[in-house]
């Protein structure tokens, strides 16, 4: 079954390298979060007394959590195919796509929050490593799937 995009993969490839790149996200994530909770402990403080973030237990993070990495994932693959970057493009093509995409959006978001907020710096640069080795895991993981899986 073709996709109704001609640029992406057949649906249940599409379906098997989102989720898969999703996934990946959500673990780096979590596994970032357990080292600084080990490492830096103030920086978890910081992020649950400010008030500029939100609790993590709010329908809002817990899209950014659970939700965001599969959309993400899904939309990485769709600027590549509407540019006409081939998806297979080598094994750093989908990796190099997801960390110019998190330079784009989030990594220079969290730097304006810092900026404009006066979030600490400990908590900013949590966000930044988390994010951006997110975003790096979630690619490799998706070239991974295209490659064995799809």
């Amino acid at each position: 079954m073709a996709s109704s995009m001609s640029f992406l993969p057949p649906i249940p490839e599409l379906v098997v390298v989102v989720v898969t790149g999703g996934v990946a996200q959500i673990a780096a994530g979590m596994l970032v979060m357990a080292v600084c909770s080990k490492v830096a402990p103030q920086v978890q403080r910081d992020m649950k007394t400010s008030t500029v973030y939100r609790p993590m237990d709010s329908p809002g993070m817990k899209y950014v959590i659970f939700g965001a990495p599969f959309v993400k994932s899904f939309l990485v693959l769709l600027v590549l195919g509407v540019l006409r970057v081939p998806l297979q493009g080598g094994p750093v093509a989908l990796p190099v796509a997801t960390v110019m995409l998190w330079v784009i959006a989030a990594g220079h978001g969290i730097l304006i929050d810092y900026s404009c907020m006066h979030v600490t710096k400990a908590a900013t640069m949590y966000l930044e490593v988390s994010t951006g080795l997110s975003a790096l895991a979630n690619g490799f993981a998706m070239a991974w799937a295209l490659k064995n899986l799809a």
